[in-house]
């Protein structure tokens, strides 16, 4: 671990937001006529178990492949349902909610002048949802909030080459910087890059913003 860790790089979904992707799953199987299960695989492929979400049609989505326009025909031409895009992006992205004891801790940290910023594997809608939530890109600024989709990115987690993308941009020091996110393969991977310190959100437990918030709290010191 480095000695001193004076950045932070949060993931979106599960860490900041909580989000619950079967209500869309649902509400399109509902409009489709078909199994829950079968509107996920085309959705996400084999990455619904470890929360990965990145194969399937919103895999392309997610690393900027497709625009929201043609993801929203790709999907409903598939799953043959006819509704309107406004109905579909309120159905994609209304799964979440803001994790209110991290949103505050963010803000404390942002008022100390702590610098942080945001790796996730989303897409510009499900963005969008989340910054009318709990608007990020106000908060740190642009650069500093990340995704797979932008066009300096273009890579899946856990690869080096997000990594060194994301390093370029925000301009922070991966010895310097903790990584929290709810994957254990992603922390596994941003340790074996180089990355400072991680710290892994257990989803499973109720505490899981208190616990999260004192493990950063202790590797910066505060």
């Amino acid at each position: 671990m480095a000695e001193k860790i004076n950045s932070i790089i949060w993931d979106l979904g599960g860490v900041v937001y909580t989000f619950d992707q079967g209500l869309a799953d649902n509400e399109f199987a509902r409009l489709s006529r078909l199994d829950p299960k079968i509107v996920a695989d085309l959705l996400y492929g084999q990455t619904v178990q470890s929360r990965e979400y990145n194969d399937g049609f919103s895999g392309s989505f997610n690393l900027g492949a497709m625009t929201p326009q043609e993801f929203y025909k790709v999907t409903t031409e598939a799953l043959n349902i006819r509704i309107g895009y406004e109905e579909f992006t309120q159905i994609w992205s209304g799964i979440f909610t803001v994790n209110e004891k991290v949103r505050d801790f963010i803000i404390e940290l942002h008022d100390r002048h702590i610098s942080q910023a945001t790796l996730s594997s989303t897409d510009p809608m499900h963005l969008n949802a989340m910054n009318g939530l709990f608007n990020l890109k106000t908060l740190l600024g642009e650069k500093n909030v990340f995704a797979t989709f932008h066009a300096d990115a273009g890579y899946k987690k856990p690869t080096k080459e997000l990594f060194d993308a994301f390093f370029n941009r925000t301009g922070f020091e991966k010895s310097e910087s903790v990584y929290v996110d709810d994957v254990q393969k992603y922390l596994k991977a941003a340790e074996i890059y180089g990355i400072g310190a991680t710290v892994h959100v257990n989803l499973n437990n109720s505490q899981f913003q208190k616990e999260c918030i004192n493990d950063v709290r202790r590797l910066l010191g505060l």
